[in-house]
């Protein structure tokens, strides 16, 4: 049934059973006192607006049988400060988390594929983003007003980014692009004109001229190149990594972090950012 706990104000835990496999489209939509809720195994996906504005949800988990989370799944969940999606998710509905206000940490697994429309729209408080590598499509909006945004990190499988994909993101200073092909920006509306003055765009080495004449991506003031095949190279052998640091280019540095000068680095097969 759709919407039946509707607006329930005073319902604050629930706990549903191993029994449910399905649970229909904003079933606990507005229920604002909502501040913890249990997923069976059984559930298989989240439905459209299932906890929108449930402004005191802080914590969920959800479980490993999960496949999709639906259109606007969590928006406006102000009070969710952080979530982790496990690696049976493959899609992430328009709107899924936006207007998540004080949302600063977001796991995507390696099994997504699709991000949707406005997926995390006005996550005022998200300050960086890895794309994994499995995702291919990245829909219209979906980091748009991100204003605390730094960093974002796209692989080499994303071919097409969508208009106001990273719009308003007023404080990016890092994009790292995977792929030596420029992916297809139809618009010069993907980025904000802030991030195209300000933020330094990273490409793989070799395709400084290709960037720097594609559509949108031409727009970037500053561009540099790094190596890629270094960085694999330096991120193929776990034991090292776990506690060595290296640059761009694939060389170890030997400073401690806390004395790196500004610049992206890698550590643990991660990248951080140094200002």
């Amino acid at each position: 049934m759709l919407n039946i706990f509707y607006n329930c104000s005073s319902l604050a835990n629930v706990n549903i059973p191993s029994s449910v496999t399905s649970i229909g489209d904003g079933v606990f939509q507005d229920c604002k006192n909502l501040t913890n809720i249990i997923l069976p195994n059984s559930v298989t996906s989240i439905g459209n607006y299932m906890f929108r504005n449930c402004s005191r949800l802080t914590n969920i988990d959800i479980p490993s049988t999960v496949k999709s989370i639906g259109w606007g799944a969590f928006s406006d969940c102000s009070s969710l400060t952080s979530i982790t999606l496990p690696n049976s998710v493959t899609s992430i509905g328009g709107g899924a988390f936006s207007y998540c206000t004080n949302l600063t940490n977001i796991t995507i697994p390696n099994s997504v594929t699709n991000v949707g429309k406005n997926a995390f729209s006005y996550c005022s408080n998200l300050t960086n983003i890895t794309i994994p590598s499995s995702v291919t499509s990245i829909g219209e909006g979906a980091f748009s007003d991100c204003t605390s945004l730094t960093s974002i990190t796209l692989p080499n499988s994303v071919t097409n980014i969508e208009s106001y994909t990273f719009a308003y993101c007023t404080n990016l200073t890092s994009i790292i692009v995977a792929n030596p092909i420029p992916p297809t920006i139809v618009y010069n509306d993907t980025f904000s004109n802030d991030s195209y003055k300000n933020a330094t765009l990273y490409v793989p080495k070799g395709s400084l001229e290709a960037y720097q004449t594609a559509i949108g991506w031409s727009n970037f003031l500053h561009v540099e190149e790094y190596d890629a095949k270094g960085i694999e190279s330096a991120q193929a052998d776990n034991a090292l990594v776990a506690s060595s640091i290296y640059n761009l280019q694939g060389q170890q540095v030997k400073e401690h972090r806390e004395r790196l000068s500004a610049g992206i680095y890698i550590q643990g097969g991660k990248k951080f950012i140094v200002k």
